[in-house]
Order: structure tokens, then C-alpha cells, then sequence
């Protein structure tokens, strides 16, 4: 099959599955102008095939067969999961951020996308960077003791609580340079 029958096929295909090229475009994970580029012909790879012949409902063999599309016989409609109907955003890493995060992704056993929710997720407790580089110089200080855990308020903390912030101004300092 030529890759411009394909893309007439995955035209085909959508239509029948009712889906318009945004609604396949969420369900894909990919932008409108993509699925575009693919009923044109071009630039679907081979590793996502399987992947569209299931948002469009159909099986790897209707997808790809030159058969007519009154041949195909639609499976069941399938749900479409909430996550694929989420809002979608482009972010530009900077350099070698995009490694930082897949490295990270594969130690902590998950996607990509899920390793940055998860940072999104724990930097939306209110905090700020200050806050967070105090907390840092305070971690050391917790755990030697000499910080006070759940007795209240007492000079000696307020005292190590001010040196925290002292430090955390530093970092921020050298970080803006």
C-alpha cells in the first residue's frame, strides 16, 4: 500500500469512526496538522500504526489493507480515556533537560509525562524557591538533632530558622548571577 492509499484509508477510517482531525489528534497525543500530514501521505511512522488503528477503532489489518472501506467491520466503540481528552501543552526543554527528565522518569519506574505532573504536582504546595532553599539548609540540621521537632516555637529554632533563610538568600544570590 502507498503511503498516500494509506492516507486516503486513515481519512476513510476516521470518518467512520466519527471522529474529526482534532478528536483523533487528542486521542493520539499528537496535534491536528500531524494527522493532516498523515492523511497526506506523510510522516506517520510504522511504530504507530497499531496505536491508530485503535483510536480509530478498527484493526491493524483494516488500517493497512487495500481492501475498500465497505470491507472493514467496526469493533465495538471503545472509550475513550479521560486522559487522552486532557489539555495537551508543547513545552521547550532547555538543553539537556529532556535527558534530566527521562532519566528521572526511568529510575522512578514512569513515563515522562507522569514524571512531570509528578514535579508540577509537588511544586504546587505554595512554596517558594526561598522557602524551598531554607528548607534545604534546614534538612541537615533536623537530622543531627539540633533542631527541635514538635516542641513549638523556641529561640534556638527561630535562631536556626533565620540562619536557613541567611543561606537561602545566598542561593538565591549565586543562583541570579
Amino acid at each position: 500500500m502507498s503511503e498516500m492509499q494509506l492516507g486516503e484509508r486513515i481519512i476513510t477510517l476516521r470518518e467512520i469512526a466519527g471522529l474529526n482531525r482534532s478528536e483523533l489528534a487528542r486521542m493520539m497525543g499528537v496535534t491536528p496538522q500531524a494527522i493532516q500530514k498523515w492523511e497526506a501521505g506523510g510522516g506517520l511512522r510504522v511504530e504507530r500504526l497499531q496505536e491508530l488503528a485503535d483510536a480509530l477503532n478498527c484493526t491493524l489489518d483494516d488500517l493497512i489493507s487495500s481492501e475498500g472501506p465497505k470491507q472493514i467491520v467496526m469493533t465495538e466503540k471503545k472509550q475513550i480515556p479521560p486522559s487522552r481528552l486532557a489539555d495537551q501543552f508543547v513545552v521547550r526543554f532547555p538543553e539537556g533537560m529532556r535527558d534530566k527528565i527521562a532519566e528521572a522518569a526511568k529510575a522512578n519506574n514512569r513515563s515522562m509525562n507522569a514524571e512531570i505532573v509528578a514535579r508540577l504536582e509537588s511544586s504546587s504546595t505554595g512554596l517558594s524557591v526561598r522557602d524551598h532553599f531554607a528548607a534545604m539548609a534546614l534538612a541537615p540540621l533536623i537530622a543531627s538533632g539540633s533542631w527541635t521537632v514538635g516542641s513549638g516555637p523556641s529561640a534556638e529554632n527561630e535562631i536556626l530558622a533565620a540562619a536557613a533563610y541567611a543561606v537561602a538568600d545566598a542561593m538565591l544570590i549565586e543562583r541570579n548571577k
